[in-house]
């Protein structure tokens, strides 16, 4: 319903419906929440009724449900809702709703739509109803000058009312002042305020600083065993480091041993005959 929107056809036969409001819709603030009226629509004949409710500002209210059909001798309450809104004083009401109705012709209604569609101006009734806003709680807080007047403005009895017992309550003041035995211009002595210095007692300052004492030495322990971790973990990275050290250092001399068996190894033969023969001609030369 709330993307339909109300137009206003003259010269359409009288209402059939008895519709409740008959003229205003009104709505009760505040206005900063949905508020909900009431639109009755009575059937008195014999032959079913149509309905649709349209409205000239669709997106400021929407309608449950927005058409349908009443039944002969029949009622049917249909709830229009107003959404939040920022209400203004100065602001007047200019919304409208429209009340159709169409005849429906005995025989099933196979659509609604169908039914409107096929509809013509000699066959539609419409009737129209303005949209009136109370403000309730919202005009007092939205106007406060009235208030101001009201209260500050007093009526002229309430005036001379007020003159007389200013009046008595002078006469009254210098027999009281005689029987206290003051003088009217001498001062009232207030009682001194305790000062702030007074209200903190020994007890709470020692127990200050004893609180402070103690939170330093709990700081200057902390500080100590950081120190003790990171000079353990120094000794740690030390000791590791020398550990890393001596692995590489023996596995390189075990990598160079086997390097020298396997040079050794690789030596040919004809090497080792070459050497075998030139140590036999020089041990048969010493002993020929």
């Amino acid at each position: 319903f709330c993307d339909q929107q109300a137009t206003f056809n003259i010269g359409m036969p009288t209402q059939i419906l008895q519709i409740k409001p008959e003229l205003e819709l009104t709505f009760r603030g505040p206005f900063d929440k949905v508020v909900t009226s009431t639109l009755r629509l009575r059937n008195p004949g014999s032959d079913v009724v149509a309905f649709k409710v349209k409205t000239t500002a669709p997106k400021r209210y929407c309608v449950r449900p927005n058409s349908g059909l009443v039944q002969p001798n029949s009622e049917v309450e249909v709830a229009v809702m107003l959404q939040p809104f920022e209400y203004d004083p100065a602001e007047k009401a200019r919304h409208k709703f429209m009340v159709q109705s169409l005849l429906v012709k005995s025989g099933a209604v196979e659509s609604l739509d169908e039914l409107w569609k096929s509809a013509t101006a000699e066959t539609l009734m419409d009737s129209k109803l303005k949209v009136v806003l109370d403000p309730g709680t919202d005009q007092a807080r939205a106007d406060p000058t009235n208030q101001a007047t009201a209260t500050s403005t007093p009526s002229p009895a309430g005036e001379k009312q007020n003159q007389q017992q200013q009046q008595q309550a002078a006469a009254k003041q210098p027999q009281k002042q005689q029987q206290d035995g003051s003088s009217p211009t001498a001062p009232r002595k207030e009682p001194s305020a305790p000062s702030a210095a007074a209200a903190g007692s020994p007890d709470s300052l020692r127990s200050l600083q004893s609180e402070i004492q103690r939170l330093k030495d709990d700081n200057a322990r902390l500080q100590e065993q950081e120190l003790r971790l990171r000079k353990l973990a120094m000794r740690d990275t030390k000791s590791s480091d020398l550990q890393q050290q001596q692995q590489q250092s023996e596995a390189s001399m075990g990598q160079m041993q086997q390097q020298q068996q396997q040079s050794v190894l690789a030596l040919p033969p004809v090497l080792f005959l070459v050497l075998a023969l030139v140590l036999g001609l020089i041990v048969g030369k010493f002993i020929l």
